[in-house]
């Protein structure tokens, strides 16, 4: 519970969908999407990243690992 609000865990949230928007562009349609299908409800993390990934048309596992689970920092997507 002490580190809920620690720097590194805190901020991973804000910094995987950065570089989310990094890797698959700007287009808002998989926000869009994703509120309207989860609007009242609840999802999962796997909801997101597997949305993700259909939107994407390809695999996102190695960033949606790297950001979220690892202890180090990776670099952004270009």
């Amino acid at each position: 519970m002490s580190d809920m609000f620690d720097p590194q865990g805190y901020k991973r949230g804000a910094l995987t969908s950065h570089a989310l928007r990094r890797e698959i562009g700007d287009e808002p349609s998989l926000l869009r999407r994703w509120a309207a299908e989860h609007r009242h409800g609840t999802a999962t993390t796997e909801d997101f990243t597997a949305l993700a990934a259909e939107h994407a048309n390809r695999c996102l596992e190695t960033l949606h690992t790297a950001w979220p689970d690892q202890l180090e920092l990776p670099s952004l997507p270009s």
